[in-house]
């Protein structure tokens, strides 16, 4: 994943890209708290669904503007450069 190190010097694109895995990280942390509350104390369950629906959803589209900026026919084209 090193092609992902030149995403912060892309500029407004970067940061947003920076900002939405931060937002996406704490939709994580927040999901695992909401899901530990309502393990043990049964309260929660619609606030624990919702975030965890939101995560899910942030996920995939987080994975979705990764591979937007990786382009793979490029990097097997110079793994194939290297092996010759």
């Amino acid at each position: 994943m090193g092609s992902l190190s030149v995403i912060p010097f892309i500029g407004i694109l970067g940061i947003l890209f920076i900002v939405f895995n931060i937002f996406l990280f704490v939709l994580v942390v927040l999901t695992i708290i909401f899901g530990v509350i309502r393990f043990k104390k049964k309260k929660f369950k619609k606030i624990f669904l919702v975030l965890l629906a939101i995560t899910v959803l942030a996920g995939i589209k987080d994975y979705q503007i990764v591979n937007e900026f990786v382009n793979y026919n490029e990097i097997v084209e110079i793994i194939d450069r290297l092996e010759i």
